[in-house]
């Protein structure tokens, strides 16, 4: 059964033409002839708006004209009553014509007047068909605005009819978006309302519209039932004949039961001749022919199919005559007349083909005339406005003058007065409201700040632990020392991921964590990741199991890092909670514009009501034998969070004693980029002869060790930090930024050491007041801290810092970038003695050469993975010489050309490293175009300290 397009309030116009269009042209002749005879007062005025109220569905354009009379004769007798009354026939009459433009404007106008006169209780039905005339332009949102209006007007005035009636059009409204528990709701309401008022005509209607909402087969056979049995009550022609052929269509579609479906038809057929309803004989006759089909009566069928098809084709009913069509092809099928088949199925497409764009046509020019209308509109209240406003001066100047003269100073203190509490009570909102978004942005602030301090607290400590366990590590030989010392450090590590996951936490909930997505093979990324839990999976006696139902060479965009947190959590969540023995799988399978991944373990499963919550942090349960009976951590909240950060939705399922089905929906972003083959190449390929490393000697005069000052607040860290240094380094030390300045001015130092946030003065502001003392701009300085924000970073790079290791640091790393940064200080101040030959600690050179090495370092970048690079490229792509370009980078980083581009390339390769931005060391290698890797690993340990293979797990 197809749903009807048609709204509660024509419905209601209609009732009273539901004993056939005879007998309303009957009423309609009647009434005219009473219009000579009649006075020119009100009862005219009303004998005229019902003869245009009955011909609306008979003839729209005479009924336009009464409503026109109607109006006329309100107007001059003064009837505010018949103005708003000649309106709204005028409006529904070029509803008929589907005019709706001029409908929406003359339904407007009768609203206006309506207002004025504060007639409420008779808007609601001008919103009604406000609300109808919007959704004929497919503007179903304006529609069911006014809709909620027309309710809102006719609660307020208590008329309870007008009320089912706005709900009723609600409903009708969501019925045709197809919302069918929206539908349902309002239509049911609308019922219980129209039933309290004994309105059995609207209730007809809406049993018929509650059909098409209602899944019940049973429930609907009573509705049909309802409706009909009130139609017969009510003798309401149209209610009879639409709802016999909805029956019909029930017994035939539903129940299957043909007999019935007949009799209903036929029924139909019967009321359909006393209304004269050409196009609803057609739709019958059609839906008749469709049984006859079914149940074998070919001639039949084709008999009152013709039938239906003349009359479509008599009255231009296209969409019916495409019906009757295909119908007829099938039955000439079945006759074995296929020539007449083909003809009339060709015939049915053509004309199909022709609606559809007659349809889009339509809705262009809706779509247009909306367009127009508002803009039209908009224009229309622009002028208004400038007029009001113009207006508004010349009375304000005419008003003020008189006020002068009249009322003089009072006046002015009174306006004055009046004023100045305005302005007050806009300050005091004004301020309130600054005060309100302060108090949140503080609390916003606040909380970064916390978390920041909290991770700086806890790094800091956690350095103290990591650092004397890799001392011991190195120093002990004992297998059972060894191995309790592996466990320790092991669960540091953990503890370190555990505060990045709190930081990561509160950036993304600050919005601040951004997605640096590049192009990975998918299948390769998701095993790495998977089988890399292969040795916890065995010591756990795990069983683990890969299913990649998804092309394997499936490329896409996306940010490594972040996934690889997701995978991980759920991966080690299934591990952590499966009972040995058990099974860990991972099954990926391509669903349209997504991807699925679910980690899938055997284990104790999390109870019903723990569900809605696991995302939460740190949830704790309140079942004692759960399997998160401890708590979830930040884990799940970061996957989960993560995940959204993507696009994409996380979801669980599982059953106490059976085990948990985490799954990842992610939109895939497909990869048109070539993705190099994500396997290590380091064991296979060819070894090039290694270039000669640079080797810087820690030594400045008479072989005695660099000089170098510690700047840290924390006394345990100061006292380790000289522990490992001092049998490198001569060590002084200050415990923060106010006594290291003092000793920097007192005394020469070849490298500062300091940490960031401490009292008094920080290591930013400490890096400041060197830059402004004389010479001292370019002692080597390395920032140790616990902040590992990248606007930290940047803002210690923007100061000119030579390095920034972050907390937890490894002692080699440490040790081999500040032998890199004293390194380059010895190479820069020989080379400026032998060729320039002025003093140590020369003041930076001039902003040109800052230029050149700007425009240096932009063209190494632009250039990376091209390993064919060189320094007369270099020098040829910023346009100077080979000796002004060796003067410019030796002078101010201690760099030969070659050693400038290797310490770009190297520094590039960390960060990428660093952030898991590629699967393998090879990749990054190509990336910053290195072709050895045993020259790669030798140089990036020389300036690291760490194997880039350690960085990179």
């Amino acid at each position: 059964m197809s749903i009807r397009k048609t709204c509660i309030l024509i419905i209601v116009m209609l009732l009273s033409f539901g004993k056939g269009l005879k007998a309303q042209q009957q009423i309609i002749d009647s009434l005219k002839l009473l219009v000579p005879q009649s006075k020119e007062d009100t009862n005219k005025v009303l004998l005229l708006g019902d003869i245009a109220y009955y011909l609306y569905n008979l003839n729209p354009e005479e009924s336009f004209e009464y409503g026109r009379q109607t109006l006329e004769l309100a107007q001059k007798i003064g009837f505010g009553r018949g103005v708003i009354n000649g309106y709204y026939k005028m409006c529904i009459a070029r509803y008929g014509e589907s005019d709706y433009e001029d409908a929406k404007k003359y339904a407007l106008l009768a609203l206006e007047k309506a207002e004025e006169l504060e007639y409420g209780n008779r808007m609601s039905p001008i919103f009604n068909i406000l609300g109808i005339i919007a959704k004929n332009t497919g503007d179903y949102e304006e529609a069911i605005k006014w809709g909620f209006e027309a309710e809102k007007i006719a609660r307020q005035y208590g008329e309870e009819t007008d009320v089912a009636i706005a709900i009723s059009n609600i409903g009708s409204l969501y019925l045709e978006l197809s919302d069918t528990i929206n539908a349902k709701k309002y239509l049911l309401d609308a019922v219980a309302l129209m039933m309290a008022q004994d309105e059995k005509l609207h209730l007809v209607e809406l049993y018929s519209n509650l059909v098409h909402v209602e899944a019940d087969d049973d429930k609907k056979f009573e509705y049909l039932n309802n409706a009909l049995n009130l139609a017969e009550e009510t003798e309401y022609i149209s209610g009879l004949i639409y709802n016999y052929q909805s029956l019909g269509n029930f017994y035939r579609d539903v129940r299957q039961d043909f007999a019935n479906a007949k009799v209903s038809y036929n029924r139909a057929l019967t009321y359909v001749d006393m209304n004269e309803d050409q196009y609803q004989k057609a739709s019958i006759c059609i839906d008749f022919g469709n049984l006859l089909m079914q149940t074998d009566q070919l001639d039949s069928a084709s008999l009152i199919l013709e039938e239906g098809l003349e009359l479509a084709k008599g009255h231009d009913f296209r969409l019916k005559i495409t019906e009757a069509k295909k119908m007829l092809s099938k039955i000439y099928a079945l006759n074995n007349d296929h020539e007449q088949a083909y003809t009339f199925l060709e015939e049915s497409y053509i004309l199909n083909d022709s609606l559809y764009n007659e349809n889009i046509a339509e809705e262009l020019a809706i779509a247009n005339s909306r367009f127009e209308s508002e803009k039209k509109e908009s224009q229309i209240i622009q002028q208004q406005l400038e007029i009001e406003r113009q207006t508004n001066i010349r009375n304000r100047t005419i008003f003020g003058g008189l006020l002068l003269v009249l009322i003089g100073t009072g006046v002015f203190l009174a306006l004055n007065y009046r004023n100045r509490r305005k302005r007050k009570e806009a300050e005091l909102a004004f301020e309130l409201e600054h005060a309100k978004a302060e108090n949140l942005k503080n609390l916003d602030h606040l909380k970064s700040e916390f978390f920041t301090n909290i991770s700086h607290e806890l790094r800091t400590p956690l350095t103290l632990i990591t650092g004397p366990l890799e001392i011991a590590l190195k120093k002990t030989d004992n297998r059972l020392v060894k191995e309790e010392l592996e466990l320790a450090h092991s669960n540091s590590k953990r503890l370190l991921n555990l505060i990045n996951e709190i930081m990561d936490l509160s950036r993304l909930q600050e919005g601040k964590l951004k997605l640096k997505e590049r192009s990975v093979n998918f299948y390769n990324l998701v095993k790495r990741i998977f089988y890399s839990f292969h040795s916890l999976a065995n010591i756990h006696q795990l069983e683990m199991k890969f299913d990649f139902m998804a092309s394997k060479e499936l490329n896409v965009n996306i940010d490594v890092e972040k996934f690889e947190k997701v995978l991980n959590n759920l991966i080690s969540n299934a591990i952590k909670y499966s009972d040995t023995g058990g099974i860990v799988k991972l099954n990926a399978i391509r669903d349209e514009d997504f991807i699925k991944i679910s980690i899938i373990d055997k284990g104790q499963g999390i109870p019903e009501d723990e569900l809605p919550h696991i995302f939460n942090r740190y949830y704790q349960s309140s079942h004692a034998t759960s399997s998160i009976q401890g708590g979830v951590g930040v884990g799940l909240t970061i996957a989960n969070e993560l995940t959204k950060l993507f696009g994409g939705i996380l979801s669980a399922t599982s059953e106490v004693g059976k085990g948990s089905e985490f799954t990842i929906s992610l939109p895939v972003k497909e990869s048109v980029e070539h993705v190099p083959d994500s396997a290590d190449q380091e064991a296979w390929m060819n070894t090039e002869e290694e270039s000669k490393s640079l080797d810087y000697q820690p030594l400045l005069l008479h072989g005695e060790q660099p000089k170098i000052l510690i700047v840290e607040d924390n006394h345990d860290m100061l006292s380790f930090l000289k522990q490992i240094l001092s049998p490198h380094f001569t060590c002084s030390e200050a415990v923060d930024g106010v006594e290291a300045l003092r000793m920097i001015q007192t005394d020469s130092f070849d490298l500062i050491l300091s940490d960031v946030m401490m009292p008094r003065m920080d290591g930013f502001s400490l890096k400041e007041k060197v830059n402004s003392l004389p010479g001292m701009r370019q002692i080597p300085f390395i920032m140790l801290t616990a902040r590992v924000r990248d606007e930290d970073k940047l803002e210690g790079l923007q100061l000119g810092v030579d390095d920034y290791i972050t907390k937890p640091f490894s002692t080699n790393e440490l040790l081999a970038r500040m032998k890199n940064s004293l390194g380059n200080k010895i190479e820069r101040e020989n080379w400026l003695k032998e060729n320039i030959g002025i003093e140590l600690f020369p003041e930076p050179l001039d902003s040109t050469d800052q230029k050149i090495l700007k425009d240096a370092e932009r063209s190494v970048m632009s250039n990376l993975s091209d390993t064919e690079f060189k320094v007369g490229d270099l020098a040829r792509s910023i346009g100077y010489g080979d000796r002004q370009l060796r003067r410019v980078i030796k002078s101010l980083t201690g760099f030969t050309p070659v050693g400038f581009i290797l310490e770009i390339r190297m520094l590039k390769a960390y960060q990428l490293l660093h952030d898991h931005q590629y699967l393998s060391v090879s990749e990054v290698r190509d990336e910053v175009g290195i072709e050895s890797p045993s020259y790669f690993t030798t140089k990036f340990k020389d300036r690291f300290g760490i194997n880039p293979k350690e960085l990179l797990s």
